[in-house]
């Protein structure tokens, strides 16, 4: 197993959040959409006057496609498609797969390595190609070699 180069990682993880962040904006422009054909009334104001709940609506929305993404298309073969398209994939420290509650732990573990500037994701260019996430979750991104 050789580990990934963090080029390889950075580009993955941006690439997938670039995804994450397109399917949200096509959900918040549906939410949009069908709050005013809800509403019947002025786009403005009742854009404006709904700011709170559509907010809120967007930011659910927003952090469940996040963890679905990450979690869901981590879990079992261990790449997003991000990942896939960079050739690197994350597995245990054993070289098993990664099961679903794994992804989960590493995907929530994303919110600990971001909270003070990113530093927790670039510690894997300290620690042998490991993040502070991966250190959680017990992973580790590899070239995936087929």
């Amino acid at each position: 197993m050789r580990k990934a180069p963090f080029f390889s990682r950075f580009m993955a993880f941006a690439l997938d959040l670039f995804i994450v962040f397109m399917v949200s904006t096509f959900t918040l422009a549906a939410i949009v959409t069908g709050y005013m054909i809800g509403c019947g009334g002025s786009f403005f104001y009742s854009i404006i006057d709904g700011i709170g709940i559509l907010s809120t609506i967007f930011f659910i929305s927003h952090a469940t496609i996040f963890i679905f993404y990450f979690t869901y298309l981590s879990a079992g073969d261990g790449s997003t498609i991000g990942k896939d398209i960079f050739s690197i994939k994350v597995k245990r420290l054993d070289g098993m797969d990664i099961n679903l509650s794994v992804s989960f732990i590493r995907c929530m573990s994303y919110l600990v390595s971001a909270s003070i500037f990113f530093l927790g994701f670039f510690m894997a260019l300290i620690f042998k190609g490991r993040s502070l996430h991966d250190f959680i979750a017990n992973t580790l991104v590899i070239e995936d070699t087929l």
